[in-house]
Formats: C-alpha cells, sequence, structure tokens
C-alpha cells in the first residue's frame, strides 16, 4: 500500500470561540462555514472526537485522519509511538480576546480521573500584535491559602507571570501550569491529545446565551504547581547547507519541534523512527517525495508517514517540523 506513503496534505477542522479573531481564515486560508462569526482554532492534526482533521487530497481525500490512520495501519505514526491512537494535537489559535486563565491535568491525575491523557503543551508565536502578552505561570511562590483566596476575589492575574511576547518566541507549558493566551497572539500550539481544560479565572464573561462560563475551581486547586515556571532556554540555531538553518524549539517526551528556515531549498528523512507534520509559516514550497508532490501554500501543514524516506523543499521561508 504505497499510497501511504504519499505526502498526505491535511485539512483541518476549525471551530469558532468568544475570544476568536479571523486571522485565520483571511490570511492563514482556513476555510470556515459563512456563519461561523470567526475561526478560533484549526486543528491541523488531531484524531481527538472534539475535532478530526482530514485528509485534503489524494487517495484518501476527505478522509479524516483517523480513517487513514486505520486503513495505512499504526506504523505510519513510527516506531517510537506507543498508543494505538494519535498521542499528539497539533492546532492553531488566533486569540482576539483574552482566553480563560486555565490549567491541565498531568498524565497520573488524568489515570486517576478517567481521562485519556494528561496534557502539557507548548506554544509557537506565530504572529503577535504590539503589546500582546500571555500569563506564564506564576510571578512568585504562593500557598494554597493564598491561592484560594485569590479565586474567590477574584485577584489572581495579580499573581500571575504576565509577558509580552513576539512573533517567533516559544513556551513550553507543562502540565500543572497555569497559562492563558492574551489579545493580538497567533499561537501554534503542539500539544498531548487531550481537550481537558480547567477553566479557574474567565473575566466574568457569559456566553452566546448569556450565562456565565463554566469554571473548574476545584480541579484546578488539585492540579495546579503554586510556583513560577522558568522562562524557556533559546537553544542555538544550527547552520546546514546552503543558507539554511534549523532550531530546536521544543523537547519533551510527548513531541519535538524544530524550526527552520529555508534560504533556498532543503533536504530532508523520514525515518521509521516517527512520522513528521510540517507546517508552513511562510511563502509557497514544493516539495518532492518519491510517492509523490505537490505545493505547500502558505499555512498549510503535511503529514509524511514514518519511513517514508527522502524528500525535497524548494522555496523560501520558515517552517515548523513536528516529530516524536
Amino acid at each position: 500500500m504505497q499510497e501511504k506513503f504519499q505526502p498526505q496534505l491535511m485539512k483541518p477542522f476549525v471551530k469558532e470561540a468568544l475570544w476568536g479573531g479571523n486571522r485565520l481564515r483571511e490570511n492563514w486560508g482556513k476555510q470556515a462555514p459563512p456563519e461561523m462569526t470567526n475561526v478560533a482554532e484549526a486543528w491541523e492534526l488531531s484524531t481527538h472526537p472534539h475535532g478530526l482533521s482530514k485528509i485534503a487530497t489524494g487517495e484518501f481525500a476527505d478522509k479524516t485522519f483517523k480513517q487513514y490512520l486505520q486503513e495505512a495501519g499504526r506504523e505510519i505514526l513510527g516506531r517510537k509511538h506507543q498508543s494505538e491512537d494519535l498521542s499528539i494535537l497539533v492546532k492553531y489559535i488566533d486569540a482576539a480576546d483574552n482566553l480563560s486563565i486555565q490549567v491541565h491535568p498531568d498524565d497520573q491525575y488524568a489515570k486517576e480521573h478517567n481521562l485519556p491523557s494528561g496534557k502539557t503543551e507548548m506554544w509557537y508565536v506565530v504572529e503577535a500584535t504590539p503589546g500582546a502578552y500571555i500569563y506564564y505561570g506564576f510571578n512568585k511562590k504562593i500557598d494554597k491559602a493564598e491561592f484560594e483566596q485569590r479565586i474567590a476575589e477574584q485577584t489572581l492575574p495579580e499573581v500571575l507571570q504576565q509577558i509580552k511576547v513576539k512573533a517567533g518566541e516559544s513556551y513550553f507549558i507543562p502540565a500543572g501550569t497555569l497559562h492563558a493566551i492574551g489579545p493580538g497572539c497567533l499561537i501554534a500550539e503542539i500539544q498531548q491529545s487531550s481537550d481537558t481544560t480547567y477553566r479557574i479565572y474567565d473575566y466574568g464573561r457569559r456566553d452566546k446565551d448569556g450565562n456565565l462560563r463554566e469554571l473548574h475551581v476545584e480541579q484546578a486547586k488539585e492540579v495546579t504547581k503554586l510556583e513560577p515556571c522558568p522562562l524557556p532556554e533559546s537553544q542555538p540555531v544550527i547552520d546546514l547547507r546552503d543558507g539554511n538553518q534549523s532550531q530546536l524549539i521544543s523537547k519533551c517526551p510527548f513531541f519535538q519541534v524544530h524550526k527552520v528556515n529555508i534560504a533556498q531549498a532543503i533536504g530532508g528523512h523520514v525515518s521509521s523512527e516517527s512520522f513528521q507534520l510540517l507546517m508552513n509559516l511562510g511563502e509557497p514550497l514544493a516539495l518532492v517525495a518519491e510517492n509523490g508532490q505537490m505545493t505547500v501554500e502558505h499555512g498549510q501543514s503535511v503529514f509524511l508517514a514514518a519511513g517514508m524516506g527522502k524528500y525535497h523543499l524548494q522555496g523560501h521561508g520558515e517552517l515548523l517540523v513536528v516529530t516524536l
């Protein structure tokens, strides 16, 4: 079944939210029904039941990635992949307003509470308007009593680490870290395949029916780490051949992410250890592999099956490469 080794252009699952913007639809090629007021998220690679991404073209066109995986076999994910289903979820997030201040559980808590997995994630800042910021853990160590008091008094933001961000930065967010995306941020998020989010502060906002959005205060109290989250250390940029550059921007037991700057052309290789997801943040790229070729437009993502072998990219721009 050689078709499974063809590069697979992805068709993301899109969703709206009360905090969402429209840059993903207007500037990043994400198609959405006209009745959607915004495109807050685009799930580029997902087998999560809350949002199934699809294959856009070729032999598997319009099938979900989950169906493709079932037909092609889990070996397309690679030897490093331990679970039967896809263990990560990759998305874009466009925040026109503040997201809730929230936290995710770790794997141990998930196991004890019959959840599929915990949720560790990383953010790569794709775009940021002047003054855009994130909340990233606490700005000091606090005790449980102060935590509970600030939740009750709704003063939690006062003790959170607010960081002004700019395009090109990345932030690793271990499970248990309080965090939030602020207005003006367009983020690429790579995470464990979990949609378990415990909101703890939501600015008193109401949903489209006029109801206050649900909070999950008791769960958040159980899983939140009450100390600052260290700022990420920047890894060195590696100069490759012909002016190309590569930088490891995140590595953990659940995923790895490299940023690659392409000067004119670059070669790559997909081993049997792990698949690759290529996320094109720049100009259109021509992708040529033994089993297929295509143009990858700005904003598009391509799945390359583990064991596919060599490929070649022609063009100029920036790329995120997601692997296990």
